[in-house]
């Protein structure tokens, strides 16, 4: 698996937790790692950086914003993109088991449950609790064998372009 993907991490004053982020990440998955400085005050570019992180910069806030402005540096032949939070909250170590199905053929698009995995008490505010149920009534969640519900990550999604197998 290793070197198909890219990983994009937003980020917007980042400072205390970038450095343990990026150290807790498996190298060999990805070929480049994006961190999207979405108007940083503090030190976050400065320690993706020497982490070993590109980073890109977005004035207009938003985490659209930083995700479309990573997006648009992402080297060619990526066939999977990965988004994770930069706060340290996502295990990094799950994505391989999200990219599974998309490296399978069986998936073009895969999110981590953010209430269904080991996520700590108080982690989700009720609107993100209420935000996570909502679209999983509407979309089928990933699994391995299509049907069930992935139970990996908190909040990692992976998508890949259907037509190419790149991400544009």
């Amino acid at each position: 698996m290793a070197n198909r993907a890219a990983l994009i991490i937003p980020a917007l004053d980042e400072e205390p937790a970038i450095g343990r982020t990026l150290d807790r990440i498996p190298r060999d998955l990805y070929r480049e790692i994006i961190v999207a400085d979405n108007g940083s005050r503090d030190r976050t570019a400065e320690i993706a950086r020497a982490h070993g992180a590109t980073v890109v910069s977005e004035p207009e806030r938003g985490y659209g914003a930083a995700c479309l402005r990573a997006i648009s540096a992402l080297p060619p032949n990526i066939e999977a993109v990965v988004f994770m939070d930069a706060d340290s909250s996502d295990d990094p170590t799950e994505a391989v088991l999200l990219l599974e199905p998309i490296y399978e053929g069986r998936a073009d698009l895969v999110i981590g449950s953010r209430t269904l995995g080991q996520a700590e008490e108080g982690a989700l505010e009720p609107h993100q609790v209420l935000g996570n149920r909502l679209p999983r009534a509407a979309i089928v969640p990933c699994s391995p064998n299509a049907g069930g519900t992935c139970k990996h990550s908190v909040g990692i999604k992976i998508l890949r372009n259907h037509e190419s197998g790149e991400v544009r």
